[in-house]
């Protein structure tokens, strides 16, 4: 079964570049295509969050990827209305009262298929 991983684009915090959040998603798409599941996984960088929920529907067991912290209200009700779906929010600054947010510093490819993947 091939697991679809959705990193979004969409949801600038203002203090980070369209550029610097392409590259994030770039950056974890080729980790992830080194991983040892490689090979049964479609990853696909999405610019919006609409379109991604909408392909994540369609693929039961799919993984969204946000890449920031203003994006963690939207994950939460994607996550409520679509338990099935994993949702991760990768941030610079580590909300104190939250769980399940990942730091996006010092990642490596073992580190990024244990958070999104889940080994």
């Amino acid at each position: 079964m091939q697991t679809h991983v959705y990193i979004v684009l969409g949801g600038k915090d203002g203090r980070v570049l369209d550029s610097e959040h392409r590259e994030l998603a770039g950056a974890i798409k080729v980790l992830l295509e080194l991983t040892k599941r490689a090979k049964r996984l479609a990853i696909e960088i999405i610019p919006n969050s609409d379109e991604t929920l909408d392909r994540a529907i369609r693929h039961r067991g799919s993984v969204i990827v946000f890449l920031t912290r203003h994006m963690i209200q939207k994950a939460r009700e994607i996550k409520e209305k679509h338990p099935d779906i994993k949702v991760v929010v990768f941030t610079i600054l580590m909300p104190r009262d939250e769980i399940t947010i990942i730091g996006r510093i010092g990642l490596s490819k073992e580190s990024l298929e244990h958070i999104i993947l889940g080994v």
